[in-house]
């Protein structure tokens, strides 16, 4: 579960005030554990804020994608992932994050601008 940062301002304040990360969690109804890991995050870093996800396409490029579907643009999502050695979803999602549709007209519009 996401905590937001002001909740987990109160969980800290409330710990060093109480002293006992058991019941800190008892009271305020998280895990010890998420209790010990904020407040060793307010140690080291000095703040309570989540850090950014990282998220990349490791399996797939994007720009070979659509390298293929220039030289192929009648080719189906199956049919790259085989040639790409991947799942459809995989294509698919590489897609979504292009912000490239199924629809083959529009497809083709976007990689001709």
């Amino acid at each position: 579960m996401l905590y937001p940062e002001f909740f987990r301002r109160k969980v800290v304040d409330h710990y060093h005030h109480c002293g006992s990360m058991q019941q800190t969690a008892k009271d305020m109804d998280v895990n010890r554990e998420t209790v010990s890991v904020w407040v060793h995050m307010e140690k080291t870093t000095g703040n309570l804020k989540r850090k950014p996800l990282n998220r990349t396409l490791k399996k797939l490029d994007p720009q070979k994608l659509k390298e293929y579907f220039l030289e192929h643009p009648d080719s189906l999502g199956k049919e790259a992932a085989q040639y790409f050695n991947v799942t459809k979803a995989i294509i698919s999602t590489v897609l979504r994050k292009l912000k490239i549709t199924r629809k083959k007209n529009f497809f083709i519009r976007i990689f001709k601008m």
